[in-house]
This record gives structure tokens, sequence and C-alpha cells, in this order.
């Protein structure tokens, strides 16, 4: 029996070696053949650009000088073109002017005038009474300037005076009340008035008067420019008109 056995196991074993040998021997070889690859190639041919480079501009600036040249006009004295006067000048008659001041008592003036070849006119209005009185009068040693219009159908006027005579120097403004007759004006009103030592500060005219009488007129009406502009200009004493 223990023969048996140990045969069978033989024969097993030897039966395992011939199976292992017979399936080595039947191991297959497989061969791929990989068919050709035909590589094409493409050649792209771009049409040539043209390029176009534009023209640099460049800009200068050029600063302009500008030349300013000073022409100086020399002075011309003043001269007032010839005007045709309306009215009629006074060959005869006589010119009253009255100024009173609030403030300054010592500085008021009263002159009576001859017109007698004086420049001074009158304007008659519709009716033929003195519609206003206007020019130069010579008073002492000096003169008074005057200018004197009545309003109308109203009893109203305005007086303008300048005075130059020795102690009586005044300009003045003023109204008040204006009558007046073919041969008579007469204007009655307070004013305002400048006077030596008192320019900066003008003074109330607590009466301020004037009265043309008229004897004789004839035309045409006379003023002299020059010296009704020399007038109005002349110094005043403790005046400076240069600042």
């Amino acid at each position: 029996m223990r023969r048996i056995g140990m045969v069978a196991s033989v024969l097993t074993a030897v039966s395992l070696c011939t199976w292992t040998g017979v399936a080595g021997s039947q191991e297959t070889t497989t061969t791929t053949t990989v068919d050709p690859v035909e590589t094409t190639t493409t050649t792209t041919t771009a049409d040539p650009v043209e390029t176009t480079v534009a023209p640099e501009t460049t800009t200068t600036l050029v600063e302009e000088t500008t030349t300013t040249t000073s022409t100086t006009v020399p002075e011309e004295p003043l001269t007032l073109a010839p005007v045709e006067l309306v009215g009629q000048h006074v060959d005869s008659g006589s010119l009253s002017v009255d100024a009173r001041f609030n403030r300054d008592p010592g500085s008021d003036c009263s002159r009576t005038a001859d017109l007698a070849g004086a420049q001074t006119n009158v304007l008659l209005d519709s009716a033929g009474s003195i519609g206003g009185v206007y020019g130069l009068a010579n008073a002492g040693a000096g003169k008074v300037g005057v200018f004197v219009v009545g309003m109308g159908a109203i009893p109203v006027g305005v007086a303008v005076v300048s005075a130059s005579d020795g102690d009586c120097e005044f300009d003045a403004i003023g109204v008040g009340t204006y009558a007046s007759t073919g041969t008579q004006a007469s204007f009655d009103g307070v004013g305002i008035g400048v006077y030596p030592g008192g320019y900066d500060n003008p003074d109330f005219m607590n009466r301020f008067s004037v009265t043309a009488s008229v004897g004789s007129t004839s035309t045409p009406a006379q003023l002299d420019a020059a010296a009704t502009t020399q007038f109005v200009l002349r110094p005043r004493p403790g005046l400076n008109l240069g600042g």
C-alpha cells in the first residue's frame, strides 16, 4: 500500500511537469504590421502686404513779437468852436447880484454892473418878456458871469453866477421864483455856493438874487468864447486844481 501511494505521487508530479512543458511550448508570437502613413506638407504663400509710412509733420511755433510805440501828443490849448448865439445883445442896462451865505457871512457879496459895452444877452419868450439872461458883465475891477432862465409857464427859475471882483469871489447855483417883463427879469431864491476857504465844503445860501434891467437891445447876440473860457477857468484864491 505504501508503494502504491508513492507511485501515485510520482505519477502526479510527472503529469504536472509534462503539462507545464506542453503549456510552455504553446506560447504564441503575434506580429503587427503598420501601414506607412503618408505625410502631406502644405506650403501657404501669403500675398505681399504693402506698408505705407505717413510722412512725419513737424510744427514749429514762432513767437510773435509785439512792439508798442508810445507817441506823446503835445497838449493844445483849449479852444471853443464858434457857435451861433441866441437872443439879443443888451446895449444898455444894469445887472445886480446879491449872495448871502449861511455859514460865513464874511463871504457875502453884492455887485451891480453896467451892461453898456458888456457881453450880456437876453432871450425873449413868445409874449415878448425876458425868458433868460446870459453872458459877462464888468463889475468894478472884475467881472460877473450869469446864466438865468425861467421855466416858462411855471414862475420858477434857475440861476448860475460866478463873480470875481476883489473880496467878492464866489460860484453859486440856485433855484427860486422868476418873474419878467419886456425890460426886466428878476430871480429870487436860495442856493449852494463856494468861496475862498470853503471850496471843499459848499455853503448854503439863504438869499440868492439876480436882477437884470434892460434899456435897449440889438442883434446879433455877443459873447467872446475865449474871454468866457478864461473867466470860468480863472485861478481862484486858495483853490489848487493841480491836486
